[in-house]
């Protein structure tokens, strides 16, 4: 089934060439190639990766590769050091004061680098190296600068409902810690973080400050997970849930306010 439908989402982008209702031929062309390669290698994946091993890596390098998105947006939106890079792929200079980073738009930015961060928040909870711990704290803090710095506040709502039923479909009650606390540790590191760079706005300050903010998620990552191992819940899953649902009712009002 999802096959099918990524063979009619891919299809569809024909539909302006067949109504020659194209804004710009060549630009229709592009966009279809792109769709086409995009999504051909998803099938791709889809049919090679079967193995549970050959997906988690296949995630490992998605979330790597995506760390390197928010990297480039957090540059983009301050001093374009990476200049050069974005010259050979032909990535567009934008005037937006939100992050966009290579991708052009802040919204689609956050749709994708938050949708991941629910797959290392899951990664996170059940891993059992120390390593790893660390390093899905570390992506977790990075999405949480696009999540930060997009400034999106329909998705920044979005995001509240849908972690919110992400923590109601975790059974055990020390993954939902882990969940909660490690998502409201690194947005306190990220602002934290803009409120320094406020004040030596520098690049070489923005890259100090954001390896040390890194770091103490790598840090944090690995003491929370030693600490939610060792805590006994007394409270049930039902009053979670509720206190979980208040606690996103305070964040909706506030980013509608």
């Amino acid at each position: 089934k999802i096959d099918i439908a990524v063979i009619i989402m891919v299809t569809s982008t024909s539909i302006p060439l067949i109504f020659r209702k194209y804004c710009s031929l060549s630009d229709t062309i592009d966009i279809f190639i792109e769709y086409l390669a995009v999504y051909s290698t998803y099938i791709m994946v889809r049919n090679i990766i079967t193995s549970e091993k050959k997906k988690d890596i296949f995630l490992d390098i998605i979330l790597l590769g995506s760390s390197l998105i928010v990297i480039f947006g957090i540059d983009r939106l301050n001093f374009n050091v990476l200049q050069k890079l974005y010259d050979l792929t032909r990535v567009s200079q934008v005037s937006e004061w939100r992050m966009t980073s290579t991708i052009g738009y802040s919204n689609a930015v956050f749709a994708y680098i938050v949708s991941l961060m629910f797959i290392a928040l899951g990664k996170y909870s059940i891993t059992k190296s120390k390593v790893k711990s660390g390093l899905y704290a570390v992506y977790i803090e990075l999405a949480m600068y696009a999540f930060y710095y997009c400034n999106s506040r329909a998705g920044m709502v979005i995001f509240a409902l849908i972690f919110v039923l992400f923590l109601i479909k975790i059974k055990n009650k020390n993954y939902i810690f882990l969940s909660l606390a490690t998502v409201i540790y690194t947005y306190i590191l990220v602002v934290i973080f803009d409120k320094i760079k406020s004040i030596n706005y520098t690049a070489t300050m923005l890259a100090l400050e954001i390896f040390i903010s890194l770091l103490v998620s790598f840090i944090l990552g690995i003491l929370m997970k030693k600490i939610s191992n060792n805590i006994k819940w007394k409270i049930s899953k039902k009053s979670s849930i509720t206190i979980l649902i208040g606690f996103t009712s305070i964040l909706i009002l506030y980013f509608f306010i």
